[in-house]
């Protein structure tokens, strides 16, 4: 579970992208997003707790929505729920 979930995370921040407005507002933060994830396909994504700018909470929702997520593993075949903290750093 653990390898898996740090697979999506991976994938996650590989679709980030920090908008250009929170790096010249010098913003970071994490966010904490949660979704579905069933047959290959995310839904219900929803910020649980925002970092406190709109800007990173948005980017953080759309790098979920176009990650290129992990086939997830047999043994969890039945989790469909998954929680991710994504993180914006300035200098990363």
């Amino acid at each position: 579970m653990a390898e898996f979930q740090s697979s999506m995370k991976a994938a996650i921040d590989a679709a980030k992208v920090y908008p250009k407005e929170a790096i010249l507002a010098g913003e970071t933060g994490i966010v904490t997003v949660s979704f579905d994830y069933i047959n290959g396909v995310v839904s219900n994504i929803h910020v649980d707790k925002s970092s406190g700018a709109r800007s990173l909470d948005k980017a953080a929702t759309t790098a979920v929505q176009k990650a290129a997520m992990p086939p997830k593993p047999a043994e969890i075949a039945g989790l469909n729920h998954f929680v991710i903290l994504v993180s914006f750093n300035l200098g990363d």
